[in-house]
């Protein structure tokens, strides 16, 4: 009989960096772990308590019987690894394929996702909280994730396709397969 999986993963469940993480574990069929929610709103993620589990105050952080992790990226790589018998390859069965992932996953994390995640809290995050979009901001965002004459939700689903095709082969395009669409959904929705 195979022993309980005492994974903890402490996060927010629409949190994208949480997302990614429990898309990770999805893909490849681990079952049995548990979602701590930690209240972002409520400023739980950087109290005191939590900031001994994740010293930046930040989400998820994983908890297994063999690690300590955090940073979503690293987490998805050690589930990955660790899970490597089953579900979904996420890494590429070839030294050439698991380049092209680490490449992707390195263009996904410095190019992609900090002007997205700046666009979307003036457009979408700030609005939510009845907050004033900054435009000026918003344009100097858009501006590092667009390619002139397209608006930016045209430019990046090629890229993240690339990315997916990378990272997740075989899975197709979907938003269980691939955690940066929510980004992309939120983008094409009309901003007010």
């Amino acid at each position: 009989m195979a022993a309980a999986n005492t994974t903890k993963i402490y996060g927010l469940k629409i949190s994208t960096c949480t997302k990614r993480v429990l898309t990770a574990l999805e893909e490849k069929n681990v079952t049995g772990y548990e979602v701590v929610t930690v209240d972002v709103s409520k400023g739980e993620h950087k109290s005191a308590e939590f900031k001994k589990k994740q010293p930046f105050g930040l989400i998820p952080k994983l908890e297994d019987d063999q690690v300590e992790l955090f940073e979503s990226r690293a987490i998805a790589r050690y589930v990955a690894e660790r899970y490597a018998d089953q579900g979904t390859n996420l890494l590429g069965p070839t030294l050439k394929e698991r380049a092209l992932v680490n490449q992707w996953l390195e263009v996904e994390s410095q190019n992609y996702t900090p002007p997205i995640f700046g666009l979307l809290t003036e457009k979408v995050y700030k609005l939510r909280r009845g907050l004033t979009t900054d435009e000026a901001k918003a344009a100097e965002h858009k501006a590092k994730v667009s390619v002139p004459g397209r608006p930016v939700h045209s430019v990046w689903p090629v890229a993240m396709l690339v990315f997916v095709v990378a990272f997740i082969t075989p899975v197709p395009l979907s938003s269980s397969a691939n955690p940066h669409l929510p980004f992309l959904f939120l983008l094409a929705q009309p901003c007010r």
